[in-house]
């Protein structure tokens, strides 16, 4: 049995496996679906008992419980159909490299996928291309080299780096080489038929791009190229790698995507499911403000090109709708925020309580790090307890005299602040183990 032979029964051996794991995970959910059908029952059936109140409160405990454990079976089933459409995808095209390296004289080898395999002994058959190890693929070169985990860094020898283009569980062509892949192959993958869709690059990426990808120091990352240069590709497939080394924490839910339109949109939709990820969400920018500023019309990029080109723009909407009067705004909230705003006495039924001057002292108590909403929010706290504090002391009167009819809270203070600009009274408002975590894709 030559090389290829033995590498098309690994595929097949592989594939095996998904299909084993696929049937266990429909088993599973069969169970799981009766389970969650019996619980909803049960929980229909559950009332909150009247009578005294040791009842009522242990009723009311039970219902929440089922709640909870209800809740748990459903992300239980999230999680299964997930894996269950990774398997599909995977089904076909298990893998895409394969690397074989020494580490403490143990030769091992291993194969890149889009997420993680094992078999029944829970042996590792596939890891995830996103794994820390995964990296000896990309940038590692023959011969000693290292790969990095959040906490250790590991020296190996690489004996191996070889590619495989596998459609149906069929190997159509595999290549040794020592770069993260060669250029006739990647020419071989590019020149396939075009879709309407994009599709995934993780067997293609390029050092550079695995850079940008797997770029954990910078919070903020900025991709330049020409167009066609890959850069939408490198941003999907980091977001991919986000959602992998944070998955504790992280989900898909939490992550935002920007389109410049619907088609783009569309275009870009099935590269994360195609990396086993849940798709997240994408809008457009003026679709994102719309959702936010919802009690206010959002002019359309065209409306205001329209407008622009007719020389029909206002003047003053053209002020205030530029970066001119934001940046004159942030330096004028920088200028008074060591002082302050403008305060005024508070006062209640004409008498004194408080001067501005003493306000102002608290004001600048607070911690002078804190933006001065911030500030202020504490300044507010500290005024409303004081008020409340006034108002226990405050002597009960006797005798038949009328209270005044107010509905107001005569001790909740509000603080006060000149506008200097317009000269009158305002509101001021809330304006793992290293070696087993390189490897497991499994939270």
């Amino acid at each position: 049995m030559n090389e290829r032979q033995k590498e098309q029964q690994h595929v097949n051996e592989t594939i095996a496996l998904i299909h084993r794991e696929q049937a266990i995970l429909s088993q599973q959910k069969q169970e799981l679906a009766a389970k969650m059908d019996d619980q909803l029952k049960e929980i229909a059936d559950k009332k909150i008992r009247g009578g005294d109140s040791e009842a009522f409160y242990e009723s009311v405990i039970e219902y929440q419980q089922h709640e909870q454990e209800l809740l748990i079976k459903y992300q239980t089933a999230e999680s299964q159909e997930k894996r269950v459409k990774t398997l599909t995808t995977m089904a076909g095209n298990p893998y895409f490299a394969r690397i074989d390296f020494k580490e403490e004289q143990e030769t091992e080898t291993l194969y890149l996928g889009i997420a993680s395999l094992r078999d029944k002994d829970e042996e590792t058959i596939v890891i995830d291309w996103r794994a820390p190890i995964a990296n000896l693929y990309y940038e590692g070169e023959l011969g000693e080299t290292f790969y990095e985990t959040d906490t250790d860094r590991f020296t190996v020898e690489l004996l191996l780096k070889r590619q495989f283009k596998i459609q149906n569980g069929e190997i159509l062509s595999m290549v040794d080489t020592s770069e993260i892949i060669n250029d006739e192959f990647l020419l071989e993958i590019l020149d396939e038929a075009s879709s309407s869709q994009m599709r995934n690059i993780v067997s293609t990426i390029q050092k550079a791009q695995n850079q940008i990808i797997r770029d954990t120091t910078n919070k903020f990352l900025l991709i330049e190229g020409i167009a066609g240069s890959g850069k939408t590709s490198a941003l999907l497939q980091r977001v991919a790698f986000l959602l992998y080394r944070n998955r504790k924490w992280l989900n898909e839910k939490q992550v935002l995507l920007f389109s410049p339109n619907h088609l783009f949109s569309d275009y870009i939709s099935m590269v994360l499911p195609s990396l086993g990820e849940s798709e997240v969400p994408t809008r457009t920018f003026h679709h994102f403000i719309q959702l936010i500023l919802t009690g206010y019309e959002v002019t359309k990029e065209t409306q205001q090109e329209e407008t622009f080109l007719s020389g029909d723009d206002d003047a003053i909407e053209k002020i205030k709708s530029s970066l001119f009067l934001v940046e004159k705004i942030n330096r004028y909230v920088r200028s008074i925020a060591p002082i302050g705003p403008l305060f005024r006495d508070l006062k209640i039924q004409g008498q004194t309580y408080l001067t501005k001057e003493q306000i102002r002292r608290w004001y600048q108590e607070t911690n002078n790090e804190l933006p001065i909403y911030q500030r202020t929010q504490l300044l507010q706290t500290k005024l409303l307890k004081k008020s409340a504090a006034w108002k226990k002391m405050k002597p009960k009167k006797t005798g038949s005299k009328k209270r005044p009819k107010n509905n107001c809270n005569k001790y909740s203070p509000t603080i006060l602040i000149k506008n200097t600009a317009k000269k009158t009274n305002a509101v001021y408002g809330r304006s793992s183990d290293s070696k087993s975590s390189a490897r497991s894709s499994v939270p």
